[in-house]
């Protein structure tokens, strides 16, 4: 909330009666094209002195933070009246503009829509996060999380939602963006899927990246690949030992493949970081599968009881791994994380 004297520091300026609809006015010298309403009774002015003719109902609607100023500034001219009056602010040009738009153009962004440029995404949740719009900043932060959900089985669900790299800006890395922007925002609810995606990326992708991450948040980039790596190594090696034991099978053939597909997985070792990106292993056998009782048992085969016990403990072991996540990276838990007010009805 804010107190007497930020509204003081604030004061609001007059301006020119407003049918003056050419000439600039006082901390601006340029109107913008698009958000200047000729019967707005307040001008927000950016750092550029690009000037935002608006209505203080919609901003008192939307953000806690103008709705308190404006009961603090005591204005002496009243709403109904046609004078205007001038708020100098220290953000840019385009994040006043992202974020007037925001407000007042319908459909403007709708979390889960459509893929938004990261730079949009940034600019809302800055502005929403300064000025206490909390619908909108609840709105973003939700978008993010369907793009870096919690849940493994969404983890590739929704990557139309990521935006094409920027032509400018060769090195752009969604998930090191999306890091970035959360520690900004103090946001936390998405950081374990974004970490472990950008720790999938290639050392040349993260390199250019590294000096604008927190030191924190680099240790977490160079040291989670490898404790995420050892603890699948572990949990393989253990999965595999429980499925070779769990079904007494006789047949030759089928304790070969067993045998086979544990050193497939060990020889894997390197990808394990991307073992939520890719199929499990037991899916690659679907169609190796033959009936305990079959007399004709092909060789590379399996029996179903075996593959059957397999994909079970499989499955529930890459989700001990999952839910195990956020500790790779030192973050915690998935309930440290999930603190953020967001809409799960966006989330689905």
């Amino acid at each position: 909330m804010m107190t007497q004297e930020d509204g003081d520091s604030l004061r609001l300026t007059k301006r020119a009666r407003p049918e003056d609809n050419t000439s600039t006015g006082p901390g601006y010298t340029i109107k913008d094209a698009d958000l200047w309403f000729n019967d707005g009774n307040i001008i927000l002015v950016s750092a550029q002195s690009t000037g935002f003719r608006v209505h203080r109902s919609v901003l008192a609607r939307n953000a806690e933070f103008f709705r308190d100023m404006l009961q603090l500034a005591h204005p002496e001219e009243d709403a109904s009246r046609v004078e205007s009056t001038v708020l100098p602010l220290e953000d840019s040009t385009n994040d006043l503009k992202v974020f007037l738009n925001a407000l007042y153009t319908l459909g403007y962004f709708t979390p889960g829509k459509e893929a938004t440029p990261y730079e949009c995404l940034a600019s809302l949740l800055r502005m929403a996060t300064k000025y206490l719009c909390q619908h909108l900043r609840s709105e973003v932060v939700a978008h993010f999380a369907i793009i870096y959900p919690s849940k493994r089985e969404d983890l590739l669900l929704n990557q139309h939602l990521i935006p094409p790299r920027p032509a400018d800006n060769k090195d752009w890395q969604h998930s090191l963006e999306a890091i970035l922007i959360a520690r900004q925002n103090d946001v936390h609810i998405f950081l374990p899927t974004a970490f472990y995606l950008a720790a999938t990326l290639s050392p040349s992708a993260l390199v250019p990246y590294l000096p604008r991450l927190q030191v924190p948040d680099q240790h977490r980039l160079l040291t989670g690949p490898m404790r995420l790596t050892i603890a699948a190594m572990t949990r393989t090696e253990c999965w595999y030992r429980t499925w070779m034991s769990f079904f007494d099978c006789d047949i030759a053939h089928c304790q070969g493949s067993r045998f086979r597909e544990l050193q497939r997985a060990l020889g894997a070792s390197p990808r394990f970081i991307r073992l939520f990106l890719e199929p499990p292993p037991h899916v690659h056998m679907e169609k190796c599968v033959t009936d305990c009782e079959a007399e004709d048992f092909p060789y590379e085969d399996m029996c179903n009881l075996c593959y059957e016990s397999w994909k079970t403990i499989e499955i529930r072991q890459y989700g001990t791994l999952w839910a195990a996540l956020p500790g790779y990276f030192w973050l915690g838990s998935w309930a440290n994380v999930q603190d953020e007010p967001v809409d799960t009805d966006i989330l689905g």
